[in-house]
This record gives structure tokens, C-alpha cells and sequence, in this order.
């Protein structure tokens, strides 16, 4: 088994992750293992939730077992996660590519697993500036890695693509690092890199490329860090008709219906977890730390929006 670091923690795992940091430590708090099957386990879970495709294919399924979670990834593999939440197993069909199971691993399991464990883990990617580390929150497709990506191509260190991690402390939120990798859409990257970094695959049937930090003069922050901000990404829809960058705070209350919006919930029926998470959650809201961040959605605007984060850092 190999052992890596991934949100502070450590990984002991039967397959090989070239994109996370190995580790001498032999102490895990987390176990992954993965098999090969012909067809996904018969057992039939509750179903707690349903990801649909636009054309309504389901392409995730959540279900509640008597010995922890099932996350289904209909004709590429299940992940079942014990009660505890220190083991997972995959039961991947025949075939499946290797990058394809990392990355549900990595990008879509673990943040659940954290949710499950009663942390609270947002759907935004975050660099660290001087000022801090600073986090952009959105939907799927809204720009939050290319935006992320555009700092850590300036020389900013990255500090998670899409899994951000939060402590507290002394009334204080910090962003735990994830792993050293970025999701980008291919025709991104000769705008926002000099020099075209070291790629991999991402998963079969994706067009996006990982960029991987091992290969690359990129900087990757492994040290928890003060969250100096979270801008709330516009939608592609709404950035259209823009000329200009627009930065605004967010009321205390707007801003916690926008942090329970982008959070991993692996479990909705769970009382005890939402009402951990949605008192956390309503804490950071009231620190004023959430802005609207709003631009047209062109690379050549991206250092126009560094310049107005910059500035509005020092309000």
C-alpha cells in the first residue's frame, strides 16, 4: 500500500496517484482500496439523491447502507464508504481507466467523505496571495478553475482546483491545502501559461487536461491559511453583456444561502451534519468575507480581474 497527503490527512492506497504527494508516514487516517468487477454490487441502498445530465441520465447516485454510503457511477464504479468513514472501496467495472477512478476518488468521493466526517468542504478553488488565501465560489462551468489557474500562472501558489477544505480557529477561517492539480479545458491553457505546463489525462470521455504541479515551475501552498475572501462567481449567462469587473459584499444573510448552495452534502436527511454545517456556514457569513465577483468571460480580462481583487483586498 502507498501512502500520500491530501487535505492535511494521510492516504494508504492499492492504487498508484501520481497526482498526489507521497509520504513516509505509515500512520493513515483514511484507507482506499479498489477492485475489479464485471457488474456493480447487487446490494440495493436507499437513494438518497440522484446528478442528472441535462438530457436527465443520471450520472451519480447517493445511497444509505446499514454499514455507511454507496456512491454510484453508473457503468464506471460504485465507492463504498463505511460508517466510520476511514474506508473506502471501489468496485470498479472491468476496463475503467486508472485516471478515471483518481478522479472521482479525489475530486467528487473525498469531498463527500469530509461532509461525512462533519467538516465542511466548499466547491471553490482558492490561491494564496500575501494578503491571504482567497477562494472563488460557483457552479460547474463558471470559471472557477481557469480563474484559479490564472493566479497560480502569475507565480500565487494553489492551494485546492475545487475542494476547499475549512477550519476555524479563534474566530478565524482557514483553507487547508487539497492536492497539487488543475482541471482545464485544453484550449485555456496557451492563455494562461507562458509555457504550456506538464498535462495528464483527467478521465476518459473529458476534454479537460490535469496540469500537474510535480512536472511544472507551479507553486502548490501545503500549510493551512487564513481566508481573507470567497468571491461568489457570476454565471457565463450573466458575465455576457459585461465591460467590466464588479466587485460587492454580500449581506450576511444572502451570503449564507450562497455558502449552502456550493457545499458537499453527502447526506440531506441527516439533521445532526446540516445543522453542524449550517451554524458553521453562518459564522463565516457573518464575517463578511463573501463578495459578488462579476466579469466578462474572456482571458484577456483575467488581469483586469486580479488588479480589482487586488484592490478590493485592501478595502
Amino acid at each position: 500500500m502507498m501512502h500520500y497527503q491530501i487535505c492535511e490527512t494521510v492516504l494508504e492506497s492499492n492504487l498508484l496517484f501520481p497526482e498526489l504527494l507521497p509520504t513516509k508516514t505509515e500512520k493513515a487516517e483514511f484507507s482506499f482500496q479498489v477492485f475489479q468487477v464485471n457488474i456493480f454490487t447487487p446490494t440495493i441502498p436507499d437513494w438518497l439523491q440522484h446528478r442528472r445530465y441535462p438530457d436527465g441520465e443520471i450520472w451519480l447516485s447517493f445511497g444509505k447502507l446499514t454499514s455507511g454510503y454507496l456512491l454510484r457511477f453508473p457503468n464506471i464504479a460504485d465507492f463504498r464508504i463505511t460508517n466510520e468513514g476511514r474506508k473506502i472501496f471501489c468496485y470498479a467495472i472491468l476496463n475503467t481507466p486508472p485516471e478515471t477512478i483518481r478522479h472521482l476518488f479525489l475530486d467528487i468521493v473525498i469531498p463527500l467523505l469530509f461532509n461525512q466526517l462533519g467538516r465542511v468542504v466548499m466547491h471553490a478553488g482558492a490561491v494564496v496571495l500575501p494578503a491571504g488565501a482567497i477562494a472563488f465560489m460557483g457552479a460547474t462551468g463558471w470559471g472557477k478553475s481557469t480563474l484559479t489557474a490564472s493566479f497560480v500562472a502569475q507565480g500565487f501558489p494553489l492551494l485546492t482546483d475545487d475542494c476547499l477544505l475549512l477550519s476555524e480557529q479563534d474566530k478565524k477561517v482557514f483553507g487547508l491545502p487539497s492536492y497539487p492539480s488543475l482541471r482545464l479545458w485544453g484550449d485555456n491553457l496557451s492563455g494562461l501559461f507562458e509555457q504550456i505546463p506538464t498535462l495528464a489525462e483527467v478521465s476518459h470521455g473529458s476534454e479537460k487536461k490535469r496540469v500537474i504541479f510535480n512536472d511544472s515551475n507551479l507553486a502548490f501552498h501545503t500549510a493551512p491559511t487564513i481566508l481573507r475572501r470567497i468571491y461568489v462567481l457570476n454565471s457565463t449567462e450573466e458575465a455576457a453583456p459585461l465591460q467590466t469587473v464588479l466587485i460587492a459584499p454580500i449581506s450576511p444573510q444572502l451570503a449564507f444561502i450562497e455558502l449552502v448552495k456550493h457545499t458537499f452534502q453527502i447526506d440531506l436527511s441527516d439533521r445532526e451534519r446540516l445543522k453542524k454545517g449550517f451554524d458553521f456556514l453562518n459564522r463565516i457569513a457573518s464575517l463578511n468575507l463573501v463578495y459578488s465577483l462579476k466579469y466578462p468571460r474572456e482571458l484577456s480580462f483575467l488581469p483586469s480581474v486580479r488588479k480589482a481583487i487586488f484592490a478590493n483586498l485592501k478595502d
